[in-house]
């Protein structure tokens, strides 16, 4: 089994005078306990009207409790009871509204933060300059002479035979029409 078991100490002290040390320091004799003095009993503490006697002495309520709970103002007092738990269930869930709004208010300002820089940065980079120096690094190079454009009509259309020569990467095709 697996129990913990302390290892055996040294025996039990026996109840049996030991010889005084000589590095200790010399003991002094326990004094005799003084007899305490007698405890003042508190100063009666000042009557004077309180709140809670004001209030008892305005509203009498001892007198509605007298032959036991009032049933008829129970209905009143669970229908306030009611309004006071609704007023108070009413401001937490508008406080926590107010909370997840300015929550949502500080992200939707972070994103538009976001999304401002990078159209600024999406802008920068779409200019023609600049990818031309990004690409450069690919081998592509920016073309010096202007795009032209074929028109071909009827029988023209129909037997289109592109010539492989230096000047094919210019062509562009904007139209074809063929025979109707």
């Amino acid at each position: 089994m697996n129990v913990f078991r302390q290892a055996p100490t040294a025996a039990p002290a026996r109840n049996a005078p030991r010889a005084p040390r000589p590095e200790a320091a010399p003991v002094r004799p326990v004094a005799a306990e003084r007899p305490r003095k007698p405890a003042k009993p508190p100063k009666p503490r000042k009557k004077g009207p309180s709140i809670f006697g004001l209030l008892d002495k305005l509203l009498r309520v001892d007198g509605f409790f007298r032959e036991g709970v009032p049933v008829r103002y129970l209905p009143p007092v669970l229908w306030t009871m009611l309004l006071v738990l609704l007023y108070i269930a009413n401001s937490h869930f508008a406080i926590r509204t107010e909370r997840m709004t300015n929550k949502v208010k500080a992200e939707t300002e972070d994103l538009r933060a976001d999304y401002t820089t990078l159209k600024s940065e999406y802008m920068q980079a779409s200019i023609q300059s600049e990818v031309a120096r990004r690409v450069a690094s690919a081998g592509l190079v920016e073309s010096q002479s202007p795009p032209f454009r074929l028109v071909l009509r009827g029988a023209e259309a129909d037997s289109v035979v592109l010539p492989e020569a230096a000047g094919a990467d210019r062509l562009l095709f904007t139209e074809v029409r063929t025979r109707k």
